[in-house]
């Protein structure tokens, strides 16, 4: 594989609009409803193709008859995703102390992208990194001086790499989303603590990750077959003191 980078890439532009209704109740509660579009243009992105060692390359001497893939960053087409976000807090001030420190904490947002990419006209296909769905649900505690939030969080699918329809692929008559690259659904459940010590200073232990989950990626048309690369990533617990001046 022969990486390079792309001193002729254009600016990334991106025009984004927002719309929000929001209601605040007591104590911070509040439910908030928001419609989004970002439209983008120029985006950048990382595509490879197969070439012959014949052809040469600056810098690097290749064999000829070999195949090497050459990896480098092109600009492509527009890009357009809209969506929704309905988010929410309640806390329950109803309830007798020191239970009227819970809180529910939750959100979730639905994308529609679709982005046009050089080397893959007509086709529908997602923005690159743009997740479908995202969720995100806690249950949390604040009182005195004490704050608490276990929350679990969500993200769908993604496009992670696209192949390249060069020369090669159409010979062998190879779809054009053969290579695509998807990563899998991302899980977390996640601890924070904290508790006050000053109006300046305060200690934190955070837990992340608590159910270690394994990520992977796909190399297929269909997301889900031809697992290519699994990541397992263990727990992680950060401590420590911050402070503001």
């Amino acid at each position: 594989t022969i990486s390079t980078g792309n001193p002729n890439l254009n600016p990334y532009y991106s025009e984004n609009w927002d719309f929000s209704i929001e209601y605040f109740g007591k104590r911070a509660s509040y439910l908030q409803l928001a419609l989004f579009q970002k439209k983008v243009t120029n985006f950048v992105l990382e595509l490879g193709e197969t070439i012959d060692g014949s052809a040469g390359f600056p810098g690097l001497t290749l064999t000829p008859g070999e195949t090497y893939t050459l990896a480098t960053f092109s600009n492509q087409h527009d890009a357009i995703n809209r969506g929704v976000e309905i988010a929410g807090r309640y806390r329950f001030v109803t309830l007798p102390s020191p239970f009227d420190g819970f809180y529910v904490d939750g959100s979730v947002t639905y994308t529609n992208s679709n982005g046009k990419y050089a080397d893959r006209p007509g086709e529908d296909l997602p923005t690159y990194g743009a997740s479908e769905w995202l969720y995100f649900a806690g249950l949390g505690y604040e009182k005195g001086r004490f704050a608490a939030l276990l929350s679990y969080r969500y993200r769908s699918d993604y496009l992670e790499g696209l192949e390249s329809v060069d020369q090669q692929n159409r010979e062998l008559g190879f779809p054009p989303d053969s290579g695509d690259d998807w990563w899998g659904p991302e899980k977390y459940w996640n601890i924070e603590t904290s508790v006050r010590m000053t109006d300046k200073f305060k200690v934190f232990c955070n837990i992340s990750n608590l159910a270690e989950y394994t990520n992977y990626s796909t190399q297929s048309p269909f997301k889900n077959n031809y697992p290519e690369d699994s990541y397992w990533h263990k727990m992680r617990i950060s401590f420590g003191l911050k402070g503001r001046f």
